[in-house]
């Protein structure tokens, strides 16, 4: 987020304090997709993850006193989400989700592909998400954040609770065992479609 992004959302959040709803509603409408998104690849369920989100919001909004500043909103809201994931998963004790079909989000398609590219490239995203869904939530948690979400190892450390040094070797792990799982459905995870980084 640029130094003029930064600003406005500083001013939203101090007017957020002050109880101003038009500010609560523009700062849900800004970041809702974001973190449905992070809940939606983390539990599997779309109800959950709407569920999880609006609690996610809610703890915010009670808590946003609190936020220092020391990382940027949007971190800060990504360490609630996560934290409110990691609760239901315990609650459900999934230590480790099934490989399930789930709705996923059209491949914009160009227009001089031809219909089986389409339908080769949304076949392997599916197996690429099964695969994601397959790890364990403190592994599954960090491949969301690094390629989903964008954020840094740093980034993933101040959400998640652990140091630098642990998430690059869950995401090495991580990895390994994507490699392991695409490998035999014969998917590529060096392949752009590897992650769709960050599209949302």
């Amino acid at each position: 987020m640029d130094k003029a992004g930064a600003m406005e959302v500083d001013q939203l959040l101090r007017r957020c304090l002050r109880g101003e709803e038009a500010a609560i509603q523009a700062v849900f409408d800004r970041y809702k997709n974001y973190v449905l998104r992070v809940a939606w690849l983390m539990l599997g369920d779309m109800q959950e993850a709407e569920d999880a989100t609006q609690e996610a919001f809610e703890s915010a909004f009670r808590s946003l006193g609190s936020y220092r500043g020391n990382a940027s909103f949007e971190t800060w809201l990504y360490q609630i989400i996560i934290n409110r994931c990691r609760s239901k998963l315990r609650r459900k004790q999934l230590l480790r989700i099934p490989w399930m079909r789930f709705a996923e989000e059209p491949i914009a398609s160009a227009s001089d592909q031809q219909p089986e590219a389409i339908a080769i490239a949304q076949e392997e995203r599916r197996e690429i998400l099964n695969a994601v869904r397959s790890l364990s939530p403190r592994l599954r948690e960090v491949v969301v954040l690094y390629y989903y979400r964008d954020c840094s190892c740093s980034e993933i450390s101040t959400i998640t609770g652990v140091n630098e040094a642990t998430v690059r070797v869950r995401l090495h792990r991580a990895r390994q065992q994507l490699q392991t799982i695409l490998r035999a459905h014969e998917v590529n995870l060096g392949a752009d479609v590897l992650m769709e980084h960050s599209q949302s």
